[in-house]
């Protein structure tokens, strides 16, 4: 039976983060884009609280990785937002 509790409380709220920030990234605007981004770095909260929790401490590794490049991507959003050359 499901229960409400702190564990499944972050797997949803991760799962609805990620569903919309895939969608934003899907965007032609770069603008569009920046913003899932952007909600794919708030993302990263409940999920390293899951592999805290759920103790799967290899994942912790992968981490660094997988924040360099979200922020490779923001930074590339901005500057297509702003008309820079990338």
């Amino acid at each position: 039976m499901f229960e409400i509790n702190l564990f499944n409380g972050a797997q949803i709220l991760d799962q609805m983060i990620d569903f919309v920030a895939l969608y934003l990234l899907t965007s032609q605007s770069a603008k569009i884009r920046f913003y899932g981004f952007a909600l794919g770095l708030v993302g990263f909260a409940p999920a390293t609280f899951l592999v805290v929790v759920t103790e799967m401490w290899w994942l912790v590794l992968c981490l660094p990785v997988w924040l360099a490049i979200e922020l490779k991507g923001v930074v590339g959003n901005w500057r297509a937002a702003q008309g820079l050359e990338a």
